[in-house]
């Protein structure tokens, strides 16, 4: 575990990125599921999970893709504030 990458020591870890998202503070990090990240289960058979990490380190919403390169490109934009998926940034609060 490092302060740059307090994740890294969980199953199936590939990377992770700290969120400036207004609206989901954290991490977002990518997990994979033939490494250990088991609980990565998309209905198509995906492979990688985005995942949205809060501040009190529990897990928020899981995003699947089937490629490497389209989960580093989501964390990465979500990371930088994006709304291209859903992780329940939008849902109400009141």
């Amino acid at each position: 575990m490092s302060n740059r990458k307090p994740h890294n020591d969980l199953a199936g870890y590939v990377s992770e990125r700290k969120s400036i998202h207004p609206r989901l503070p954290g991490h977002f990090a990518i997990f994979d599921r033939d490494k250990g990240g088991a609980w990565v289960t998309g209905e198509d058979g995906a492979r990688w999970g985005v995942l949205h990490i809060k501040r009190d380190d529990t897990a928020g919403c899981v995003v699947t893709l089937s490629s490497l390169q389209s989960a580093r490109g989501l964390m990465v934009d979500m990371a930088r504030g994006s709304n291209v998926a859903d992780f329940g940034q939008n849902e109400s609060i009141y």
